[in-house]
This record gives C-alpha cells, sequence and structure tokens, in this order.
C-alpha cells in the first residue's frame, strides 16, 4: 500500500504555504521552502530549527512536513521591533526596512502565526521560542537539542548571523543540513564564505544557500555533489512551476509529448506496438517519432503500411519515421532517437515488440510529474509476456516495491524499472543527456540510473505496458550464465562513467553477478593478488608493482583488505579505492575491497609478504589455484624465527606453492641454508620495486646543494614508525647525530618525515635545528627533498621482532636518492653486497652516533663529495630499480606460471 502523503506531497504543501501571507518582512519564497521540505522528507530528518519565523511562511509549511516524520520543528523569534531592526545594509534600504519594522504590530503577528499553528493542527510538531536566539539557545541546550536541518534567518547584521551560526552550528548533527538566507547581504555573505570553506556546500544560488555539515572525506563531497545535482534540477523546475501557478496557468496549459519507437526486425509485433501509442487519450501535443535500425525483414514496411492505413486516424499525431542506412546497432540508434525527442515537455520511449495496454498511460505519467516535481521520470507496472507460451505474469520485481517514490540507490540495487517501455521522463532531463552517455553500452539500466542522478523515480502501480520476452531478443538469447558476464562488464563501464561516485553500490550488484556453474565461472582471470594496504600510494612499491601488473597482465584484479590502510592515511578502504579507480578508470572492475572469496575461475595468485599469502592459503588449496609471492624483508618473515619459520614451512610446503620472490642475498642463503623449498623455486631480484622515475626527468632534477646554492647543510630522516622511539629505524641514533652536529655546526638543519614529533625523545638543546613533517605521500617527495643534502637511515636488525630487519636500501632511502639526495645508512648484514659502491655511490655509517657524526662531518667539510655521491647514487639506482631491472621480470616470472597447465595433487 502507497502512503497517502506520498501521493499528495507537493500540492499538499502548496496549500498550506498559500494559506500564509508574506510582506515587504519577510517570507520565504516557494522555491526555497519546497527544497527544504523536501530535504527534511526524503532524509527522514526528525528536527528542524528556524531562526527568524515572522508570519511562518517557512516553519509553518516545513512542520507539517516533519509532522510526517514524527518529528518537530522549532521556531525562534522574539517579535521585537528592536531586534528586527537592520544597520548593516545601505542607506537607502536600512531606512526602508527599518520604517517599515517600526510600524508593525509584533504582538499581533505573533498571536496570528500561533493561531495558525493551531488551526493547523500542528500543535504538538511545532513549538515557537518567544526569545531571542541567543536566550532559546540556553534553553535548547538544556534539553541536548539536535538539528537535522538549520535555517539560520534572524537578523541580518554581521554579528547577529556571527552568533547564531556560531551558537547553533555545533548543536546540527552529522550530515545536517544548515540553510543561509539572504546570503546576496555582505552582512551575511561574510559568514556564510567562512562556513562555506569549513563545511561542503550543496546548493547555492542568489538568495540561499545550503551547506551539508560533514567531514570533508571524498566520500561526503561524492555525497554532497550528488545531492546537490538534484537540488539544482528541483530547484529549476520549482521555478518554471511557480511562473505557472502565479500566471495561472499551471492547470490550462497543454504540455508536448514526444514518443520514441525502437524497431528492429519486429515485423511480427509492431502493429501491436504503435496500437498502443496511437491510441493514446488526454490533452497533450503529441508527436511521435520512429526509427526503423535498417530491419531485415518487413518491419519498416508494416510501419509504413499502418501509417497509411489509419492516415485519417492519426491526424492529431505529428509523426517522423526514420529508416537507418545501415545497421547501427541499439545504442547508436537509441542515441538518434534520444537526439529527436530533445525539447518536449515529456518523453516516453516503447521498443518494436512490447506495447502499452492502457489510453491513459502517458495522461496518468503526466499527472504524476506534475504533482511529484522531485521525480526527474516515473515507470509503471508491466506485465511480462512469454511469447513463447503466450503465458502473462506481473512483473517480478514491480511487484516487490512498496513505496511511490524511488532514489538512485533503489535503481543501482535492483533494475526497478525493468523495461525502457515502462518509463516516462520529464522533457529537462532528456535535454541534458550527453552523447558521452552512447560510448557505452547504454541499456534502460544505465539509462535510467543516469537520469535518477538529476531527481528521484516516481513508481505507479496500475499495469499500462506489456514487456515481451522472446527467442528473438538480444538479451534473452543468451545464456544465463553470459547475461552474468555482460552484466558484469556494462556495471564496470557504467562505475566508471559515473565517477565511481557508486562505486560502494555497483561493486556489490558487480559481486552478485560473480557465479559458477559446473566449472563454468561468470569471471575468468589469470592473476588475483589480495593485499593488505593497496591501493594505498603510501606504499609505493606496491602501487607501482600491482598498478604495472594491471598494465601488463590483462586479467588481473586486485583486492584489497584495508586492514592497515587507516595506519597510514585519514582514509577508508573504500575512499582509497575509489581515488585509486579515478585515477586509472580503465581499471574499473580490477580493484575492488575485499570481504570474502567469490567463485572466480582463477588462473594464478600473487602475494607480496608472507602474511598476506598464509592468509589464502586455506582458499588456495581449497580451490586449487597456484600461487607466487614475494619475501621481502618485513611482513611476518624475520630470520630464525620461529613463528616466521612454521609459517614459510606451511606455505612452502604447500602443493600449490609455486615460486618465492626473493629481495636480499640474505634471505636466498636463509632458504637455502634451511631446506625450505628447491632452488628452482627461488627467483632472486635485489632491491625490490619502487615508484619508477623518468630517467631524464631525474637527472634533471633540480638540486639546491649545500657549498653550492646554499649555506645551510640539511639532513633528513625519513621512515615509518613501528616503535615508540623508532629504535629499529635508528631515530634514537639520528637524533643523537643531530645532537653532536648541532653542537658542532649552526648551519646544519635536521627535517624528520613521518609519526615522529618533539614528545618521543628529548630535542629541547636542537629544537630551533630540527622540523618535524608528518606523514609525507610520494607526491610530496619532489618538492621535500629539494634542497636536502644527506638522508641518514641508521636502521638496525631485530628491534621490532627477533630476527626482523629491513631491505637494503630502505625504500625512504631510495626515493631520496633518487632525487640527488646522498644517503649514509646503516648495512648491519652486509646486504649491499658492494651492489652500491661504499664512499662512492653511498656511504654506509656504522649504527653509533659517535662514529657516524665523525664521518658526516667529513662530508660536511667537503660539499663536492656530497654532490658526486649523490649524482653517482642517482645512477646506480636508476638502473637498480628501473623497469627492466625490477619489474620486467616480475611480469616475466608471473606470465610464465599463467601460461603453465596446473595439474592439482
Amino acid at each position: 500500500m502507497i502512503p497517502k502523503e506520498d501521493k499528495e506531497f507537493f500540492w499538499d504543501y502548496y496549500d498550506i504555504y498559500s494559506q500564509i501571507d508574506s510582506d515587504f518582512g519577510g517570507g520565504s519564497p516557494f522555491y526555497k521552502t519546497f527544497l527544504m521540505a523536501y530535504l527534511i522528507k526524503y532524509q527522514d530528518m526528525k528536527t528542524f530549527v528556524e531562526i527568524g519565523v515572522y508570519k511562518g511562511k517557512c516553519l509553518l509549511p516545513l512542520s507539517y512536513i516533519i509532522k510526517q516524520n514524527e518529528g518537530v520543528a522549532i521556531g525562534i523569534d522574539p517579535y521585537s521591533n528592536m531586534c528586527a531592526r537592520e544597520y548593516d545594509v545601505e542607506e537607502e534600504k536600512r531606512v526602508a526596512i527599518n520604517e517599515f519594522i517600526d510600524k508593525l504590530n509584533f504582538n499581533m503577528i505573533y498571536k496570528d502565526v500561533l493561531e495558525k499553528k493551531e488551526a493547523m493542527g500542528l500543535s504538538s510538531n511545532c513549538e515557537i521560542i518567544n526569545k531571542t536566539s541567543e536566550s532559546a539557545w540556553d534553553y535548547l541546550m538544556s534539553k541536548r537539542t539536535v538539528i537535522n536541518m538549520l535555517h539560520i534567518d534572524g537578523n541580518h547584521d554581521t554579528k547577529y548571523v556571527v552568533m547564531d551560526a556560531e551558537k547553533y552550528i555545533p548543536m546540527v548533527s552529522d550530515f545536517g543540513v544548515i540553510v543561509f538566507d539572504v546570503i546576496n547581504w555582505d552582512s551575511v555573505n561574510v559568514v556564510y564564505q567562512k562556513y562555506k570553506a569549513e563545511l561542503i556546500p550543496i546548493f547555492e544560488c542568489d538568495s540561499f544557500a545550503i551547506l551539508l555539515k560533514a567531514e570533508r572525506t571524498q566520500t561526503n563531497l561524492d555525497k554532497a555533489r550528488a545531492m546537490g545535482k538534484k537540488i539544482s534540477y528541483l530547484y529549476k523546475k520549482l521555478l518554471y512551476m511557480n511562473k505557472e501557478i502565479d500566471e495561472g496557468i499551471i492547470d490550462t496549459k497543454i504540455p508536448t509529448v514526444a514518443i520514441g519507437i525502437l524497431a528492429y526486425n519486429h515485423e511480427k509485433y509492431i502493429e501491436e506496438c504503435l496500437d498502443g501509442v496511437f491510441f493514446q487519450k488526454g490533452e497533450f501535443n503529441k508527436n511521435v517519432f520512429i526509427v526503423d535500425d535498417c530491419s531485415t525483414d518487413s518491419t519498416f514496411e508494416k510501419i509504413c503500411h499502418y501509417l497509411k492505413q489509419y492516415e485519417n486516424k492519426l491526424k492529431d499525431f505529428n509523426i517522423k519515421i526514420v529508416r537507418n542506412d545501415i545497421n547501427k546497432g541499439v545504442v547508436k540508434t537509441f542515441q538518434s532517437l534520444v537526439h529527436m525527442t530533445k525539447g518536449f515537455d515529456y518523453v516516453s520511449y516503447c521498443e518494436g515488440d512490447d506495447y502499452w495496454i492502457n489510453p491513459n498511460r502517458v495522461k496518468s505519467h503526466i499527472g504524476f510529474l506534475k504533482n511529484n516535481p522531485e521525480c526527474c521520470m516515473s515507470f509503471n507496472q508491466a506485465y511480462v509476456l512469454w511469447q513463447n507460451t503466450g503465458v502473462f505474469e506481473e512483473s517480478v520485481i514491480h511487484c516487490a516495491l512498496n513505496k511511490r517514490v524511488h532514489n538512485i540507490d533503489d535503481a543501482i540495487k535492483v533494475n526497478i524499472v525493468g523495461n525502457q517501455s515502462c518509463a516516462f521522463y520529464d522533457g529537462r532531463i532528456i535535454d541534458l543527456i550527453p552523447d558521452s552517455l552512447f560510448e557505452v553500452f547504454i541499456g534502460d539500466w544505465m539509462f535510467n540510473t543516469f537520469c535518477a542522478t538529476f531527481g528521484d523515480i516516481g513508481y505507479i502501480s496500475d499495469v499500462m505496458s506489456v514487456y515481451r520476452k522472446h527467442s528473438g531478443g538480444i538479451w534473452a538469447s543468451l545464456s544465463d550464465m553470459q547475461q552474468m558476464k555482460d552484466i558484469i562488464k556494462n556495471i564496470d563501464e557504467y562505475n566508471s562513467y559515473m565517477e565511481f561516485i557508486y562505486d560502494k553500490e555497483y561493486t556489490k550488484q558487480r559481486n552478485n553477478c560473480i557465479v559458477e556453474n559446473n566449472g563454468n565461472f561468470s569471471e575468468n582471470l589469470d592473476l588475483v593478488i589480495i593485499d593488505d594496504i593497496f591501493p594505498c600510494d603510501m606504499s609505493g612499491f606496491r602501487y607501482q608493482e600491482f598498478t604495472s601488473y594491471l598494465e601488463e597482465i590483462e586479467n588481473t584484479k586486485i583486492m584489497c583488505t584495508g586492514e592497515t590502510i587507516e595506519q597510514f592515511v585519514h582514509l577508508n578502504a573504500d575512499e582509497v579505492i575509489i581515488q585509486y579507480k579515478r585515477n586509472f578508470p580503465r581499471f574499473s572492475g580490477k580493484v575492488c575491497r575485499y570481504d570474502c572469496w567469490r567463485q572466480i575461475g582463477c588462473k594464478l595468485m600473487y602475494f607480496v609478504f608472507p602474511t598476506n599469502a598464509y592468509n589464502s592459503l586455506p582458499i588456495m588449496e581449497k580451490y586449487h589455484i597456484p600461487f607466487i609471492f614475494t619475501l621481502y624483508p618485513g611482513g611476518g618473515f624475520a630470520l630464525n624465527n620461529s613463528e616466521s619459520d612454521t609459517r614459510l614451512k606451511r606455505l612452502m610446503k604447500s602443493p600449490y606453492f609455486e615460486k618465492v620472490i626473493v629481495t636480499q642475498q640474505v634471505t636466498y642463503d636463509y632458504l637455502i641454508n634451511n631446506k625450505f623449498c628447491s632452488l628452482e623455486k627461488i627467483e632472486f631480484i635485489f632491491g625490490g620495486v619502487m615508484p619508477l622515475m623518468e630517467y631524464n626527468k631525474a637527472k634533471s632534477y633540480n638540486k639546491v646543494r649545500y657549498g653550492f646554492q646554499k649555506e645551510n647543510f640539511d639532513v633528513c630522516f625519513v621512515a615509518q614508525k613501528y616503535t615508540k622511539k623508532g629504535e629499529d629505524k635508528g631515530y634514537d641514533v639520528f637524533i643523537d647525530i643531530a645532537k653532536v652536529l648541532c653542537g658542532m655546526y649552526a648551519n646544519i638543519h635536521f627535517h624528520v618525515v613521518g609519526r615522529f614529533d618533539e614528545n618521543d625523545i628529548d630535542i629541547s638543546n636542537i629544537k630551533n635545528h630540527i622540523t618535524f613533517y608528518g606523514t609525507l605521500n610520494i607526491d610530496n617527495f619532489d618538492s621535500f627533498f629539494t634542497d636536502k643534502d644527506i638522508i641518514i637511515s641508521p636502521n638496525i636488525d631485530g628491534k621490532i621482532s627477533h630476527g626482523n630487519f629491513d631491505g637494503f636500501p630502505t625504500g625512504s632511502c631510495v626515493e631520496a636518492g633518487l632525487r640527488k639526495t646522498a644517503i649514509f645508512c646503516t648495512d648491519p648484514l652486509n646486504l649491499n653486497g658492494d651492489r652500491i659502491v661504499n664512499s662512492k655511490e653511498i656511504v654506509i655509517i656504522p649504527h653509533d652516533a659517535k662514529k657516524a657524526s665523525e664521518i658526516i662531518e667529513y662530508y660536511y667539510k667537503n660539499p663536492q663529495l656530497i654532490k658526486d655521491i649523490g649524482d653517482n647514487c642517482q645512477e646506480k639506482l636508476l638502473y637498480l630499480f628501473s623497469y627492466e631491472y625490477q619489474i620486467a621480470p616480475r611480469i616475466k616470472i608471473l606470465k610464465d606460471e599463467i601460461k603453465k597447465p596446473f595439474l592439482p595433487f
């Protein structure tokens, strides 16, 4: 049962609004208050607070709406001539306003508002506080009032607007809205601009604005953008309707309607389709556009014969028929039909094998959209006709609907419209359809979902059309598995086209289509990666490595558990994924959140770090999926550690273990000496993947050097913080070095990147020589390292847990070295093996502050040596961390394994 208030929302609201007069002293325009009513109704708001009631032109109608939500509206107004006077306006306006105010009898106005409130049955849902907003604030705070919508429309002098905003905006709930009135007044605009920068703008016009109170995350910005798009559409529609109401023509104006028919090889059905269109009744200007997509049967001839046969009966219709010279396909043909139907008040389409069965269908939809301006389109219930059996049945999707107005979230969850021949559109929406929409496979689901970005979708529960299913239909002729594959492909395109604003909703529907049947899969992949942090770019090596796989191995999918993302960035996994997809829209369906394993056809799985591989081992063994992993230092791997050894042995004894990639000599030796696996299963690639730098760009990097372009000697420390004082990274040694050198030279400055601050270790005696930057991402490194002369990395093994160690060189050192910053680092396990030449391309220092300081002092006195080491190191690193040295061999390893036929034990 559809609630009565849904049917009469707009005109019921207008009736209430019309009972309240307005004058020079105030009275919100209808279009503004209805926008507020729309938000209250469909966001299910419970508490509305308005500062500045006057005659109740806004408060009382909104009280009527919030009553339906079982909420309360609170109006605040002192009803005082003195309080109402305005001063922060230009002289002429100020005099006119205050002369008007001085003549008002506020006691009578207040009494009249109270009487109207009672007469409208709003006594229990509307409270008017006859006090200043400052006094009312104390009262509301004592009641712990939480506001869902705040309307700041009191005295417009800046000091009062500031006070109202400062006191009442903190009372607004998360995702509540604030409406600023008369933002075109300078006295209000100065306050509005402040909060516009702090909160999230939803909508703004010349006279008022709506803000969303929410943290400025990408998800919330997207939500506000989507909401603002709908509000803008509704605002323009209301302005037009308001004009028609004022002119008294809203009920007498004859609307123009365009009906589009798309036909292809419908010779058996086209006459029934034409009957349904041409027997439509009602007072509207009738225009019919028929496009035949070069049918190979007699469809076009039957259309022409029909129009000729009933020529006299069709005099009220303006008819245009087009036959494509070549078959353009359904998408391009529908695009041309959309172009033909632009510029009309209302539009509807009917496919040539469907038909309408109610002569008042168009009339009913026109009435619905006029009565529900928040809806940009509507659809009716339909019968499904199974042509092969002649059986009619009600649409299962339509029968399950229990409300009259739906939004875009509903449309993405289920194709609620179900069939294009059920749909009916406000012509303004068709005018806004861009040609780019037809660059994707534009089925009715996507077309209607896109329309729903502008407004809501109305549902008429009367059966008024028939959707014919027959073997000649393109969709019906596909197998269930092929339908799932096509839907997955389409969802990826739709998600990308919609800029991933609805990524979570689309991904859920995509996941529902991942199925298996007798060894056939709707999604077949060559490579699957499950990772805890990708696509967060704070893990630069994974960002580069996995992106390369997505680019080079076509059927690759990466799933993110998100377990460690929030340790690195102030974003959740969903936001990081959306951010990545916007950077790489071509990977729309290839990167997603991991919640559980779904039945996909998978040839190979890959992981960095044994922990990630170990967590997925039950999946690989249950579904017989071979796997490879990279054994970087860390990530659950440590030397001579029983827990790490147990995990490694379990992984390498699995019948599905294929290869392990190692990056350090000590790791290679450890696996061989302890007989974890056979030699042919180990691939050694020294160093590890790093974000790639273009060679020429790196060589021309603009370095500002000590002893050449500047007098200060700048020393940096860059690392993630894993222990209390960063002992594993040698942060304690770095600070001791800083204390030694600062005591000797006044022009040495120290710079710390990472989650370190002055509270970790006492730096009181060098605080004027040290700067903390917090966490930086890759995009900040070019500017950060510009003037840094050396990076110190005195890391030591075994500090986080027994046997743990860092790779050589660390990722932070590589980032610095690629930018010509001289690397001064420890190598306690002799991982370098002279690959990077000491004292020429790098400087190896001891894990000892005093001895390290002596080495650094020597180079401090020889700036040319620092420059040479920086230049030489960059040259070596550009080779060691090039695509050819690091990524290409990994891709070859993975591709070779993917090609192998896998025979499970």
